[in-house]
């Protein structure tokens, strides 16, 4: 939709923030896809909180993203991925798919002895101050009063001996922020030449930042500040060190030989919030594009069979829950898989594996045995099944195997071992 004619233009480059705060357009996009900011989880909508991505895998159908979530992992297909997780967060997560994205986090950079791409500690601490509490300092150039803080902040260079970043005047930027009677300021604190700051307390990062206005702002007098707010970001903004470029330019490349998958950051389109909207907007345009033409091209035909080979088989029992997930309604499912028994026979503690438990009382309990052999006792006999037959517990003999008993629901081995005693 095109702007409000109400609102003020914005001019690329300069400051700009809603009435409510930046906050304000995440929790606007949140509530249109149906998650309004606060509530609690909505599973009709089209966002899900506290889900991290655990790995990315790629196949013919698309991509299967698997998530670590409040309720166990679950699995998501879709035709095309876009990443927007920071740069130190994709470590393992995508490297199967795009092992070109491995030197965001991996490469060791020459010349400044860091790894991939980083991610100094950053603080915001938003304080006030009465205005009366400002130096008597008329400014230059017909600025006014420094207590009436004519401009967008200040900037402390290291050679000032001030261990705060830079302030914004936030009050003489947005209207509306603090008293008429108070200044407020948004200061930063800590980046990559100053990263014990991740170290300080609350309180330690205010003294810090109320000792660095009052060299900078203040009267010597001044009372202590109003704390609005103390946020430390253990990893902040990223860093575009040397050798920066190359690694993008490596992304690049891994990203054209790899359709339907973007990997997107502010390591990557500028740090700036309104460079961070624009490039999302554009680039929202071509996924849209790739997923027109995927949409325009002929249909694969419909699978006649899933074949699934021993899953679970030295892996994570999160691939048994997988093949629920990828089952698809009306195709059968055949699993080579000597060790199925263990996730229908309670070999998994339901008590520590409650999530595995239930799909298999709800999943696994429906396979039919196409053909099955397990011995019984320390070879005493088998039981044995090839469908459609009946099972047969067979004994073990100097002449061969004998079949004792048929059955036509599957018999438990403590069954068979007590018709085993018999003649």
């Amino acid at each position: 939709s095109p702007p409000d004619p109400s609102w003020v233009p914005f001019e690329y480059g300069n400051p700009g923030s809603y009435r409510r705060g930046l906050s304000t357009l995440p929790h606007a996009i949140a509530a249109e896809l149906g998650q309004p900011h606060g509530a609690p989880p909505d599973p009709a909508s089209r966002v899900r909180l506290e889900w991290r991505l655990a790995s990315l895998r790629r196949d013919a159908d698309g991509y299967l993203a698997t998530f670590e979530t409040p309720h166990g992992p679950q699995a998501v297909r879709a035709r095309a991925v876009v990443s927007t997780l920071p740069a130190h967060a994709l470590r393992g997560v995508i490297d199967e798919v795009l092992p070109g994205a491995a030197p965001l986090t991996e490469a060791l950079r020459e010349g400044i002895g860091r790894k991939g791409i980083y991610y100094p500690p950053v603080a915001a601490v938003t304080v006030a101050y009465p205005k009366s509490a400002f130096r008597d300092v008329e400014l230059d150039n017909g600025f006014g009063p420094l207590r009436d803080l004519p401009g967008f902040g200040s900037l402390n260079p290291r050679s000032e001996g001030v261990r705060t970043l830079g302030t914004l005047w936030s009050s003489s930027l947005f209207p509306g922020r603090c008293p008429p009677e108070y200044n407020l300021l948004l200061n930063y604190i800590g980046g990559s030449r100053d990263a014990p700051i991740a170290e300080l307390s609350e309180e330690e990062l205010v003294a810090e930042v109320d000792r660095g206005c009052r060299e900078v702002l203040l009267k010597p007098d001044a009372p202590p500040p109003k704390v609005l707010s103390a946020k430390l970001w253990p990893t902040a903004i990223p860093q575009y060190e040397l050798g920066h470029a190359p690694l993008i330019e490596a992304l690049e490349r891994a990203e054209a030989d790899t359709p339907g998958l973007w990997v997107c950051g502010n390591y990557r389109t500028g740090v700036a919030f309104p460079d961070c909207v624009t490039f999302g907007y554009e680039h929202a345009q071509t996924v849209l594009q790739y997923l027109d033409a995927e949409r325009d091209a002929p249909a694969a035909p419909p699978a006649a069979l899933q074949l699934v080979i021993q899953p679970g088989d030295g892996g994570p029992m999160e691939d048994w829950m997988n093949l629920e997930r990828l089952r698809v309604e009306g195709v059968p499912m055949v699993c080579l898989n000597g060790a199925l028994d263990k996730v229908t026979s309670g070999y998994y503690s339901n008590f520590l594996n409650p999530e595995l438990g239930r799909c298999s009382d709800r999943f696994f309990t429906r396979f039919e045995q196409v053909f099955y052999c397990k011995p019984l006792g320390a070879g005493r006999g088998w039981l044995y099944r090839v469908y459609p037959e009946p099972w047969q517990c067979l004994r073990e003999t100097k002449r061969g195997l004998e079949l004792v008993e048929t059955y036509a629901e599957r018999p438990s081995p403590a069954a068979c071992l007590e018709r085993l005693k018999r003649p």
